[in-house]
């Protein structure tokens, strides 16, 4: 088994070329992280003839959670629509939900307009049930998402089985099936919004982590202090997530860096289709090698991942052996065919939680200038062209995608 704490999406990244230049004294708009929310946000505001600077700790895009996960890109809230309904509210559910299929319109548009070879595909996705309460919760979902006009549908064991491409232990009794959630290659498809983005005019700054911001010469606008020098920008934007509260103290209370593992198996003769199990904590997928993805097991030491950040200048914090060994137990008792297939990788990465489990995205109340595109909640993959574009938008003064008025940083920032 591989132990190296590096994710197959960076192992399987084309070479990214940069040329070093020389910091700007100033710039229109500064955005701190190049994950995929950074590096979308710089291409939109580049189409929208700006020029951006990025500045990024690592020498390459994605170094951090976007480099690090699961590659699924699953429309809606990060809990199933209706549980999210009973929590935020029915009006909110929908049009969170129907942000994320704007995002699915833009992220093929772009993938399509760049010429971004991501392996993106409109997989579907299976939220598998292990009982009656979730069985319930699936159904309520799927009545609940039809009814306002969503494509789901719930399967009963045998329906899943034959969408899902392989049988199910015994304990698995059906799944809500929702047809047209995608998976994409992470890091190629950042690599490649990245690389459009300097085409387009944005410009990237790597091996440059911003160590301090405060407020510019005479109140106006913003200074970033790095190790390369200190840039002046009208405008900031901070795309770091679970980095943030590094620099900005406000926010170490409502985002948690939280711990996430990932194991990859050896290549499997079957096909499967991208699902979520055992009540939300473990999901998947199957790669385009024909090797299967699983994350998850959180729950099996929450006393050591919620709140656990990566080492400082770190990427990832350690794997824990114990919640691998929890996957590898998870991975035959789901899905029996994977009975002795060997584990071949595992990796880690640093998710975001709000405490309402939504993100933070608009302007910073009361501090002019500074706006928050940061604590995604481990769902960030399917708002990752839509918060960047609606964002661009109105840093640009242009009309743009609405951003769920649940994501307003107000909510906590007032």
């Amino acid at each position: 088994m591989a132990h190296l704490n590096n994710s197959y999406w960076l192992n399987t990244a084309p070479r990214f070329d940069f040329t070093p230049t020389p910091l700007p004294a100033q710039t229109e708009v500064a955005i701190l992280g190049a994950g995929i929310m950074g590096s979308a946000l710089a291409y939109w505001l580049a189409r929208h003839g700006k020029r951006p600077l990025v500045l990024e700790r690592n020498l390459h895009p994605a170094g951090g959670a976007t480099g690090r996960n699961g590659g699924l890109v699953i429309s809606g809230p990060n809990q199933p629509y209706h549980l999210a309904a009973h929590r935020q509210g029915r009006a909110a559910a929908r049009e969170i939900m129907q942000t994320t299929l704007v995002n699915r319109e833009l992220l093929e548009e772009v993938l399509e307009r760049e010429a971004i070879q991501a392996g993106y595909a409109r997989a579907g996705f299976l939220d598998i049930a292990s009982s009656q309460a979730r069985v319930e919760l699936l159904k309520a979902t799927a009545q609940a998402m039809n009814a306002d006009g969503f494509a789901a549908e719930w399967l009963d064991r045998a329906g899943a089985i034959e969408k899902l491409g392989t049988t199910l232990g015994p304990e698995y009794t059906g799944a809500l099936f929702k047809p047209e959630d995608g998976q994409i290659h992470s890091a190629r498809y950042t690599f490649g919004v990245a690389e459009a983005a300097r085409r387009h005019g944005a410009q990237f700054a790597f091996s440059t982590p911003a160590n301090t911001v405060e407020p510019g010469p005479n109140g106006r606008g913003w200074q970033v202090r790095t190790g390369r020098g200190t840039v002046i920008a009208e405008q900031i934007v901070v795309t770091l997530n679970a980095w943030a509260g590094d620099l900005f103290p406000e926010l170490q209370t409502l985002i948690v860096p939280t711990r996430g593992h990932i194991l990859l198996t050896a290549l499997v003769s079957f096909r499967l289709t991208p699902w979520l199990a055992n009540e939300g904590w473990d999901y998947g997928r199957q790669l385009e090698t024909g090797q299967v993805l699983l994350g998850g097991q959180r729950i099996s030491r929450p006393d050591l991942d919620m709140g656990y950040p990566p080492p400082p200048g770190e990427n990832v914090p350690p794997v824990l052996s114990e919640v691998v060994s929890a996957l590898t137990v998870i991975a035959p008792r789901l899905f029996p065919a994977l009975t002795g297939v060997p584990i071949v990788q595992h990796w880690t990465g640093t998710m975001a939680f709000t405490p309402d489990e939504q993100p933070l995205v608009g302007r910073w109340p009361g501090r002019e200038g500074l706006w928050l595109l940061v604590g995604l909640s481990g769902h960030g993959m399917p708002f990752s062209q839509v918060l960047p574009c609606a964002l661009a938008a109105q840093l640009a003064g242009r009309s743009g995608p609405a951003i769920p008025a649940a994501f307003d940083p107000a909510r906590f920032l007032r």
